[in-house]
């Protein structure tokens, strides 16, 4: 007998979109809760952006083996064994005393959920029809979405009311509430995966990706572009907008979560327009790169100081960096499909190491300007970023000489993020 809608829901789509709605959570939370840190444990802009970054670090130590060890144990199995780290990550988080302590809690919150999406794909690949599948692995994506905009105002109302460290204690409690529910829920046939996958084998794989000449067509840009959008949403922006903008931790909270819902909206239309597009006779090269130069283009009035358009700059940059997403969607398509996992995981390996950079670099250089304005440290990473997003940019849109293999068009949009 077919298993029922509600039973899926319940067993297979429920604890996979609370992990991935908590990985967003924590990855995006310090956006608020940094100056907070910062204050209260007296840590300059370089210890804020090293520490924070360190979610992103241990995201990069993860992605090789995820796609192996999914494959092996099932994504149930998986996944909860990774989110019990962010379980522990959080509490070690709560009760730090110095900037050692939280940098090794942020790092095993990273690597706690560094497999939430992965995982929840290959859950809903396992155990929704396909002709649903677009639509099942649209609404977790928006998940994420939610779990960003519960890390803004929602999370300044915690903050405000109890304080970062039960905050983070609360955390921790509903991220092993969901690992409770992987173990008891998730149907073993889900749990025991879908066979060994020989090591040798995958790692070949893995080196034909990145030996390809495509896949290094698309990597400036996108890893770039993503690392700046990720810094600045997962942390930076909240600093910019009190130090530069002058604005109050309340109207802060609103921006931010005025991001995260234009982010919501940028997941949800940009595999419709990337298609709308192609069936106009735009190259997909220029849809993809479109998001990029968007987003470059939004980020100059920030190197400015420009604090008057905050209000709307603000989330027209969380709508562009939505929107880059499409790189993934471009450069799979471009693979056999029995590469694409590791295509996304590659891709997804740089753009981790890209936004720890970033996220850590801001921070150095924020420090490094010491007493000047505000405005002039951001202004001055900022610069740099969009000049290397700019050259990204112009590096993937260069004509070649050999031509492009052509897109597939069986699969679904793909909105994989980091």
């Amino acid at each position: 007998m077919a298993p029922s809608f509600a039973w899926r829901v319940f067993a297979c789509f429920l604890p996979f979109a609370a992990g991935y709605f908590l990985s967003y959570l924590l990855r995006s939370v310090n956006a608020v809760v940094g100056p907070t840190l910062a204050a209260e444990l007296h840590l300059n802009a370089a210890q804020l952006g090293a520490l924070t970054s360190a979610y992103f670090a241990a995201f990069v130590v993860s992605q090789i083996p995820l796609g192996i060890m999914l494959d092996r144990h099932g994504p149930g199995r998986v996944q909860a064994a990774l989110l019990s780290s962010a379980v522990i990550g959080s509490v070690v988080f709560a009760t730090a005393q110095d900037a050692v302590q939280l940098t090794i809690g942020r790092g095993l919150i990273g690597l706690g959920v560094s497999g939430a999406l992965m995982s929840a794909f290959a859950a809903n690949n396992l155990f929704w029809p396909r002709e649903r599948l677009a639509l099942v692995n649209g609404i977790m994506l928006a998940c994420g979405g939610l779990g960003a905009m519960v890390a803004t105002k929602p999370a300044q109302w915690a903050l405000d009311l109890a304080g970062w460290r039960p905050l983070f204690a609360v955390l921790a409690v509903a991220a092993a509430a969901v690992v409770a529910h992987l173990w008891f829920s998730v149907p073993a046939t889900v749990r025991a995966g879908t066979g060994a996958v020989a090591w040798r084998s995958e790692l070949r794989g893995v080196v034909s990706v990145f030996r390809s000449p495509i896949f290094w067509r698309l990597v400036p840009m996108s890893v770039v572009s993503h690392g700046a959008f990720l810094a600045y949403q997962g942390l930076w922006a909240g600093p910019w907008l009190r130090d530069v903008g002058g604005l109050p931790p309340d109207v802060v909270a609103d921006i931010l979560l005025s991001v995260s819902a234009a982010m919501i909206v940028g997941f949800a239309s940009s595999g419709m327009i990337f298609h709308a597009a192609l069936r106009a006779g735009v190259r997909a090269e220029t849809v993809v790169a479109a998001g990029s130069l968007g987003l470059a283009v939004l980020q100059l009035p920030l190197a400015l100081g420009m604090a008057t358009s905050a209000r709307w700059l603000w989330p027209a940059i969380g709508l562009f960096g939505a929107s880059l997403s499409l790189g993934y969607t471009w450069l799979t398509q471009r693979f056999p499909p029995e590469l694409a996992g590791r295509v996304r995981n590659g891709l997804t390996l740089l753009v981790s190491v890209a936004a720890f950079a970033v996220q850590s670099g801001v921070g150095g250089i924020i420090v490094w300007v010491g007493e000047a304005p505000a405005w002039i440290g951001h202004g001055i990473a900022l610069s740099i970023l969009v000049a290397l997003q700019l050259a990204g940019i112009a590096w993937f849109l260069w004509p070649r000489s050999a031509p492009l293999p052509p897109l597939a068009t069986a699969p679904p949009p793909d909105h994989t993020r980091a």
